[in-house]
């Protein structure tokens, strides 16, 4: 090899030398920005950790003051609604026996004495008493249902014979006014399931506010209709009152979670039966309906549910 190649050669051994450091440099600048980079994602991760930590224990906390909230909250409904019962229950007697007395002197009172006093009537008085004290059975079932304590039963209920019921109940009340009730009955009309007291004080809520709100000579209709679906029935109580039920009393029976909202702001148009009668179908998985205009049809619908829908529905785990 001459001296010209050995020249060339160390040349090249001097330019891939020179190669190789610089890539052994550029690796080493990599590696060593792949480590920076490393550390700081390390140190982001710990704070993402350490915010994490913060965070749920910040949510822990949240939740156990949520938990004391809800209880205290609970508490407080329990004690008013205890005071609420008390309250009532001692009404509840003297009402009874007030009843019990004017229902007496009704029955003493000769048709020939109603003339001597025009002012005073034993009969309405006797129904005026009646009334309270249903409304303070009322707010103590409507408080039961609030507060969980309602004791629902889970039996088969003829609807033909509950709704035959509560007519005859109310035949009297509607010939002193006038009202032809009636009713009126699609068949089938499978059994429907729940509770067959709160049934039957929901209708007769509903029918009696019916009666009341109706004009003299007017009618209210009670139409039971099963043939559309095997798993549910509707009960209509139709009447010709000639003011609509009021917006209020509608978006409640809608939406029960207004109640409260409700009351405290004095709504005008408050109706306990419609009240009364919404929690107890809301309470028997039903729903209620209204379809109400002034000088027209008022329709309030109950839909309640067979024993056909009970075996459709999910079973909750």
């Amino acid at each position: 090899m001459g001296a010209s190649d050995r020249q060339v050669t160390r040349d090249g051994d001097e330019a891939e030398q020179k190669r190789l450091l610089e890539l052994k440099r550029s690796i080493q600048g990599d590696l060593k920005k792949l480590v920076l980079d490393y550390r700081r994602m390390e140190s982001r991760s710990r704070g993402l950790k350490q915010e994490a930590q913060t965070a749920t224990e910040d949510l822990e906390k949240t939740r156990s003051q949520l938990r004391s909230i809800q209880w205290d909250l609970r508490a407080h409904q329990q004690r008013e609604a205890n005071l609420l019962n008390l309250l009532l229950a001692g009404l509840k007697e003297p009402l009874d026996i007030i009843e019990g007395h004017v229902g007496e002197l009704a029955a003493a009172q000769k048709p020939d004495q109603q003339d001597e006093f025009p002012g005073v009537r034993v009969d309405r008085l006797h129904g005026e008493v009646h009334r309270l004290r249903q409304i303070v059975a009322d707010l103590m079932a409507i408080s039961a249902v609030q507060l969980g304590n309602a004791q629902r039963k889970r039996e088969k209920v003829d609807v033909r014979e509950l709704v035959t019921r509560v007519l005859e109940e109310h035949r009297q009340t509607a010939h002193g006014q006038q009202i032809d009730l009636s009713g009126k009955f699609a068949e089938p009309i499978p059994p429907v399931l729940g509770d067959r007291r709160q049934l039957r004080l929901a209708l007769n809520h509903l029918v009696d506010n019916a009666i009341a709100h109706s004009p003299m000579g007017g009618t209210v209709t009670v139409e039971a209709d099963g043939k559309h679906t095997r798993d549910r029935v509707s009960v209509s109580i139709i009447d010709m009152r000639l003011d609509a039920i009021d917006e209020n009393v509608l978006q409640f029976l809608w939406n029960q979670s207004l109640e409260q909202k409700w009351l405290e702001n004095g709504v005008r148009g408050f109706d306990l039966e419609l009240m009364a009668a919404a929690h107890i179908i809301d309470q028997l998985d039903g729903r209620i309906d209204v379809i109400s205009q002034p000088g027209k049809e008022t329709v309030l619908t109950l839909t309640l549910p067979t024993e056909s829908f009970a075996e459709s529905r999910p079973q909750q785990a």
